[in-house]
């Protein structure tokens, strides 16, 4: 599609967070960043309201654990970026909202590697 003028985006929130991180991972930290800002924007809006979820086919999960998952994310991305107070910040923000054990596991490994990059680029 990209070869005949007509640009690719993604549509559904975990491809568009997957492409974000894809981007942080090939060094376009402002592809990702922006990736995460309409994710962030959306997530926000919607994790204010009672009750809603986000349904995937096998899983359920309310809007205000994507929230934090994608400020994981925009955590993860400052701390590539060299940007350590924004890191601190986003994933301090982050840790503030309530998570489900499972969940909190998984993202154990991503909140770590943002501390290291953080101490890492702090000496």
């Amino acid at each position: 599609m990209r070869f005949i003028g007509i640009t690719v985006k993604p549509s559904k929130w975990n491809i568009q967070a997957d492409y974000s991180i894809a981007q942080l991972r090939a060094g376009n930290i402002y592809t990702a960043r922006k990736e995460n800002e309409k994710l962030l924007k959306k997530s926000t809006k919607l994790s204010k309201g009672r009750g809603l979820n986000y349904r995937t086919e096998r899983n359920v999960r309310t809007y205000k654990s994507l929230n934090r998952e994608f400020i994981i994310h925009r955590a993860l991305i400052e701390a590539h970026a060299k940007k350590q107070q924004e890191a601190k910040e986003f994933l301090s923000k982050a840790l503030q909202i309530h998570e489900v054990d499972e969940i909190k596991k998984s993202q154990s490994f991503i909140i770590r590697e943002i501390e290291s990059l953080i101490k890492s680029s702090e000496k």
